[in-house]
């Protein structure tokens, strides 16, 4: 899948916005 290394990055993100939150 073309757009692995974005969903990473954004599973990555979504994370340190839960913890933020």
């Amino acid at each position: 899948y073309t757009m692995f290394p974005a969903s990473v990055y954004l599973g990555f993100s979504a994370s340190i916005i839960w913890v933020g939150q």
